[in-house]
């Protein structure tokens, strides 16, 4: 819905919507490529700590109203390399 109506605004500006669309493509697939070239300059490191709940793994344990995430199957997914 949101597209329909930058479309009409478009057309309604005196833009064609076909230019409008030719853009719109532009800017995703130049985003794509800075996507791309980030990602083959970065580096990813996911840490696990273990777990919580085993009795010592945790110093001074808090109250934290959030719930606990592990990210163990991830940092398995990812290993040493």
């Amino acid at each position: 819905m949101e597209q329909q109506s930058s479309d009409i605004d478009a057309a309604r500006d005196g833009v064609p919507v076909g230019v409008v669309a030719r853009r719109r493509a532009d800017r995703v697939a130049e985003l794509q490529g800075q996507i791309d070239r980030s990602l083959s300059l970065l580096r990813v490191a996911v840490i696990y700590g273990g777990n919580k709940a085993e009795e010592g793994a945790v110093i001074n344990p808090t109250v934290n109203p959030r719930s606990w995430k592990s990210y163990q199957a991830v940092a398995e997914v990812i290993g040493p390399h």
